[in-house]
This record gives C-alpha cells, structure tokens and sequence, in this order.
C-alpha cells in the first residue's frame, strides 16, 4: 500500500492536513511547534521528522504515516 502510486498523491495530502492539524492543535495547547526541521543525529546522519514539539522541559519528535488514502475501493478490486 505504501508504494502503491495511484494512491500516493492522496496519501500526501491526508499526511499534509494532519501535520497541520496536529501543528494548530499543538499551538493551542502552548506547545511551540517546529515543522519539518532538519536535526542532526548522534551519528552526524540528517533526520527531518514531521513535527517537534517542545515545552518546558518536555520535547516530542512527531512523524506521520498515511497507510490508506481513506477509501475502501481496493475491497472490491
């Protein structure tokens, strides 16, 4: 399903809008959100997770995965 190229343009915007959901709703509840920031790794490697959120002492690291485009067609195929 997640190489599946008919169904990637619908999965990218189902993984945009709950990024963005996600980053409003974490704004309301006085987190300070990061989107898509580059961050390096103990082992110098690169990592772009989705969202950060951060408060107080407390930081999470957030990266989504959209594994259906929401439909039930591929049922009946």
């Amino acid at each position: 399903m997640g190489s599946c190229r008919e169904t990637k343009l619908n999965r990218m915007e189902r993984h945009n809008k709950l990024c963005s959901l996600l980053a409003r709703e974490g704004a309301k509840k006085k987190w300070e959100v990061f989107c898509e920031r580059r961050v390096t790794k103990r082992d110098c490697s690169w990592a772009v997770p989705d969202l950060i959120f951060v408060r107080k002492d407390t930081l999470l690291v957030v990266d989504i995965t959209v594994r259906s485009d929401g439909s039930l067609d591929w049922l009946t195929k």
